[in-house]
């Protein structure tokens, strides 16, 4: 069986190519979706980084577009928290 990692920055198209094929693909945005609503380790990393601006549990993709949105730099520093947990999921999917 043939697998696929489709990951990349957020709009990146991660879903849009996920869904043209016909076997198993491991959808990055799926993960980070999962993440957000359960995962509270990433939840403390992120509000460690950004004390201000992340109410409470689970994490709020409107916050993160906010901070992202707020400054370029911010997705480069929400990338370094989440990419790492992505990947280790990712080797794990293969």
């Amino acid at each position: 069986m043939r697998r696929i990692a489709v990951v990349g920055d957020i709009g990146s198209g991660k879903t849009f190519f996920s869904k043209l094929f016909r076997f198993p693909v491991f959808n990055a945005d799926l993960v980070v979706s999962n993440l957000y609503q359960k995962d509270k380790f990433l939840f403390r990393k992120i509000k460690k980084k950004f004390p201000n601006k992340i109410s409470n549990f689970p994490l709020k993709k409107e916050e993160l577009l906010k901070i992202i949105f707020q400054k370029q730099k911010n997705l480069n520093v929400l990338g370094k928290i989440i990419h790492p947990i992505v990947r280790k999921k990712n080797e794990t999917f293969l």
